[in-house]
């Protein structure tokens, strides 16, 4: 038998505990385990971050990319200003962290040891299905529901890729 891939996507609903269980009884020695998030990074947080990080963290990379985030301006920002690629690249960080902490951390209870992923994309469901494409998945776990209740017992992501994934899917509630 081929080893077989297996994806766990989560936008963080997803409880880590029944995931872990169901994805440790279909996992075989060899097997691989990804957990993957999709991260949608609505372009006014850059004003909400600027706002909440006036303050670098320490070691703080600066970004260079004037063409984008301009010079810092006396008196508006800090000279260790971080830029708006370094602040994105945080926010995502963090996110990732929150959203696949708790399913990675349970599948490691369970004797498995996941690789994590996390994409900053405005469209969830395709990038999933990149990404199924991309480590030759054969098996995909999402959740049943997501934050909207106008698409019925899946979200709207959750519909999207019962219709579009070109791999096996199994619906975790």
């Amino acid at each position: 038998r081929n080893p077989m891939q297996i994806l766990i996507a989560t936008d963080g609903h997803l409880d880590p505990e029944v995931a872990a269980d169901l994805a440790a009884r279909l996992a075989e020695k060899g097997d691989t385990v990804t957990v993957a998030t999709v991260i949608e990074v609505p372009r006014t947080l850059l004003t909400e971050l600027r706002a909440f990080y006036r303050t670098p963290p320490p070691k703080a990379a600066i970004d260079e990319d004037h063409e984008y985030v301009g010079q810092p301006t006396a008196g508006t920002l800090s000279k260790q200003w971080p830029g708006d690629d370094a602040m994105i690249a945080r926010f995502v960080a963090d996110k990732k962290t929150k959203r696949t902490n708790p399913l990675k951390q349970a599948l490691e209870a369970r004797g498995l040891t996941p690789v994590v992923i996390a994409k900053e994309s405005d469209a969830p469901a395709a990038t999933i299905v990149g990404l199924v494409a991309e480590y030759d998945i054969e098996l995909l776990i999402i959740g049943t529901h997501g934050r909207s209740r106008l698409e019925g017992l899946l979200g709207s992501t959750g519909t999207k890729l019962a219709r579009l994934a070109p791999c096996s899917l199994i619906l975790v509630r």
